[in-house]
């Protein structure tokens, strides 16, 4: 169930969303009573030209997400217990002839984001994921913390060319719950820079072109030399990104 309404002040748009649901995606199904609060503000100063999704204008917004998951605790998947899900965050973005210019418009973007409890850590293959499907290592407790940062700039030199450029840091498990199974060792730093090209034939079809360099790392050494140097090979094997995409709207 979602609320949302929209108003404006002068040359200023503000938005607002309040949601409830619950939550699990579409491949699970409903597992407890908890229900899922959404909430979303933004507002907005406007810009001449553009439309639609594409409208110039520059946007200030925040968001929080929070709810309950129930996960199973115990090897023989016979023991399960609930646990928060947490993400919230800031960001802008601006659109338009930015800069005093006349010509070639420019797209800034800059979001913060963080989380607390359930985190998707890794793929696994000795963990129990009972109904949830797939092997993929969760660190759910509260107190496992990760946080992320995005930086994008977009050029559009006139409606056929538009060159892009893009950075992103995401800190996995940064701060842990200090149980016994998490660590400063399961600290994993991703790193992403990525350059675009793209060609518009009509306002609806585009081609784009990406490359992404990609780093991850894990900043902090295992309990043993071993273990250490597993997590830094798994680290290493994650290589740059080449991308082609072909997209028409409808």
């Amino acid at each position: 169930v979602q609320f949302f309404d929209a108003f404006t002040r002068g040359p200023w748009t503000h938005t607002y969303s309040v949601m409830l649901g619950n939550g699990n995606g579409i491949h699970h199904s409903d597992n407890n009573s908890d229900k899922d609060l959404n909430l979303y503000f933004s507002s907005e100063y406007d810009l001449p030209g553009g439309k639609g999704p594409l409208k110039h204008g520059a946007k200030l917004y925040a968001y929080h997400q929070q709810g309950v998951r129930n996960f199973i605790i115990d090897s023989r998947g016979t023991q399960s217990q609930d646990f928060d899900i947490i993400r919230y965050g800031i960001g802008a973005k601006a659109l338009g002839y930015l800069f005093g210019e006349e010509r070639g418009k420019h797209r800034l973007a800059f979001e913060l984001m963080f989380a607390d409890g359930m985190i998707h850590y890794t793929p696994t293959a000795n963990a129990v994921d009972a109904p949830y499907g797939g092997l993929v290592q969760i660190a759910a407790e509260r107190g496992n913390k990760a946080k992320g940062l995005t930086l994008d700039y977009g050029y559009y030199l006139n409606k056929h060319w538009q060159f892009d450029a893009r950075y992103s840091r995401n800190d996995l498990l940064y701060e842990t719950a200090n149980t016994a199974f998490w660590t400063k060792a399961d600290e994993r730093i991703l790193e992403y820079v990525t350059l675009g090209v793209n060609y518009h034939f009509t306002p609806k079809t585009r081609l784009t072109f990406n490359y992404e360099f990609r780093n991850v790392v894990a900043p902090n050494p295992a309990a043993s030399a071993v273990t250490t140097n597993n997590q830094n090979v798994i680290t290493s094997s994650v290589g740059d990104r080449i991308g082609l995409r072909l997209t028409h709207s409808f």
